[in-house]
């Protein structure tokens, strides 16, 4: 029953055969299934259409079709299924309207569809899958008679050699040498082809390489008629022998050639030498900066004996070598013997870090006083102190005079240490030293003149003291000369001074003891001159004093009290003649309160 198209307008009712509900119901099924055409009416109001039903039936008249999976495409037509009436669609596994391809539904069995004016039928597609022969196969033509293998299985065999169709059983003997298809055919005529090839035992010859190789990294190539075979054995790599794959020792090698009743295989031997084996030793592996270690090598193995040892760094050849790395270093040592595989080994030196202590200490101290030194060592490590000379300092800071000092700085892990020099600087010896000249106790007052030999260090600027309040500037390495005016005791010091402000002073006593002397001329010339004019005594100490001059005949012509009042050559105003007088004197001097007495003659001359 289906549903008729509404009518316009609305409201109205149908009639004809096959209506099932005036409101517009049809019943496709009711000439039972056969195909007939009937005329509808429509009514509305007074008023009527009609229209025209053509009921057909859609069929496939065959039910199924069998393919080969690999048969080509089949359209799907009245002539291939049989289906009526035509203009509808097919559908389903393979179908590609209008057409069934077996590749694409693949082995089973199919159903398919065809549909029209909503009516649909169906028809089933059968694909035998396609059989699948044995690979290609090559026999001896002595070998036994064999089946050869399908799938799926039940097929007919057929070609040169099958004694069995059904079984598929080939004999070689049969067909003598050659290759020869043989066809397997399964339902349908699905089939499939191979060969069966029929050849002669090979006869196997190698070319056979060198009984010995040394232990080392080379392909040696393998070589064998007829070509095309197997190589198995230690160290064998493909086509080719790797010595170092094989390993130290004797190897059979072997060569397979044919499969089956055709194979048959031939063998040789190698001897692989054994591998160089590298020993590295090293008197110490943890050094410290600026240290020295020996590292040496040993090899044993190989296959000459005769080892060559090369180094990394530029160090060069030699089993042993002496390195002072700064930093940490990995030195590669290869040892060859000419034939075998190199072999290389690895040592480490590790190097502690450098100790970069720094040194500060006190500005200048004067010679004598006390300064200090300090060591600042790196941070994050643990040190000990040994100030050269101090034994029982073990800080890091020396108290001393002025000199050139010497620590050492160890590291308490690592055990490096670092000897410094720790100066506590300071200016030079200081010292104030001279001598006198004369060197004596006590001096003359008449010849009190000293020369003070200087023979101080280190001094660039001071003064003499000379100990009677005179002082005299200090010139290095001068001799100054000095006169006393007065007598007694004085100290004469030297006070010197250098760049540093530092001093030192040295003091040595003078002594000038008094000494008196009178001085009486022999004769002056009163004539006016101004030269010599005055007849007078000179006297050093003189502390009383009286002189008379007298005629020839005792007339006293001059008398003074006072040594710097003499006689001018006069008597009782008047010029006294050119003659010779008679002068007496009477006097005290510092050295004694006795009074002493001088006389003599003076010449008057004019």
């Amino acid at each position: 029953v289906v549903a008729l198209p509404p009518g316009n307008p609305t409201g109205g009712y149908w009639t004809g055969l096959g209506v099932v509900d005036s409101t517009g119901l049809f019943n496709a099924m009711h000439n039972n299934g056969n195909n007939f055409t009937v005329w509808l009416v429509y009514h509305f109001d007074g008023c009527v259409d009609s229209m025209r039903v053509f009921v057909r039936s859609t069929v496939i008249q065959v039910p199924q079709v069998e393919f080969c999976q690999t048969d080509s495409r089949m359209i799907l037509d009245f002539n291939t299924t049989g289906r009526s009436p035509g203009g509808g669609i097919w559908s389903g596994p393979g179908v590609i309207h209008p057409w069934f391809y077996p590749t694409n539904a693949g082995p089973g069995t199919h159903t398919i569809y065809y549909t029209l004016n909503t009516c649909t039928d169906s028809m089933t597609m059968l694909v035998h899958p396609k059989p699948v022969a044995q690979a290609d196969t090559t026999v001896c033509i002595s070998g036994a008679p064999f089946n050869l293998q399908a799938q799926p299985a039940g097929g007919s065999w057929s070609g040169t050699g099958i004694t069995d169709p059904n079984t598929g059983n080939f004999n070689p003997a049969s067909t003598g040498l050659g290759t020869f298809e043989i066809v397997y055919d399964y339902l349908l005529g699905c089939r499939d082809t191979m060969t069966v090839s029929v050849v002669p035992l090979a006869n196997i010859s190698i070319n056979r390489p060198a009984a010995f190789f040394c232990f080392r990294d080379t392909m040696v190539p393998l070589v064998a008629n007829p070509p095309g075979g197997t190589w198995s054995g230690n160290g064998v790599v493909g086509n080719n022998f790797h010595p170092v794959t094989a390993g130290a020792g004797n190897h059979l090698i072997r060569y397979d050639y044919g499969s089956g009743d055709c194979a048959v295989f031939d063998t040789f031997s190698i001897t692989v030498g054994p591998p160089i084996v590298l020993l590295t030793t090293f008197t110490a592996d943890s050094i410290c900066f600026g240290d020295y270690t020996q590292m040496e090598a040993s090899a044993s193995g190989g296959s000459t004996g005769n080892f060559t040892f090369v180094w990394s760094h530029g160090l060069g050849d030699g089993p042993e070598k002496t390195v002072n790395p700064v930093s940490t270093t990995v030195y590669t040592v290869v040892a060859t013997d000419g034939c075998s595989r190199p072999e290389q080994a690895q040592v480490t030196v590790f190097v502690h870090p450098d100790i970069t202590a720094t040194i500060t200490g006190s500005d200048s101290v004067c010679y004598g006083d006390t300064g200090w030194v300090a060591v600042t060592a790196p941070p994050g490590r643990q040190y000990s102190y040994d100030w050269q000379g101090f034994p029982g300092l073990s800080g890091d800071t020396l108290y001393n005079v002025r000199g050139n000092y010497s620590v050492t700085l160890t590291d308490v892990v690592s055990g490096c240490a670092t000897t410094m020099q720790a100066p506590i600087v300071g200016y030079p010896y200081l010292r104030a030293n001279f001598t006198r000249n004369p060197n004596q106790e006590c001096i003359s007052s008449l010849e009190a003149t000293f020369t003070f030999m200087d023979n101080s260090t280190g001094g660039t600027t001071g003064y003499w003291d000379m100990g009677d309040g005179n002082t005299i500037p200090y010139v290095p390495f001068n001799q100054p000369t000095y006169t006393y005016l007065d007598t007694g005791q004085f100290m004469v010091t030297l006070y010197l001074e250098n760049d540093g402000g530092c001093t030192d002073t040295f003091s040595l006593p003078v002594c000038i003891r008094a000494e008196a002397t009178l001085w009486v001329p022999t004769a002056f010339t009163p004539n006016g001159d101004g030269v010599n004019d005055v007849f007078r005594a000179a006297g050093i100490g003189i502390t009383e004093f009286r002189m008379m001059v007298f005629s020839r005949w005792g007339e006293k012509l001059f008398e003074s009290n006072d040594i710097e009042i003499g006689w001018d050559g006069t008597y009782g105003g008047q010029p006294v003649q050119v003659d010779a007088y008679t002068y007496f004197i009477v006097y005290r001097d510092i050295t004694s309160d006795k009074p002493k007495q001088a006389k003599g003659v003076v010449g008057v001359v004019r």
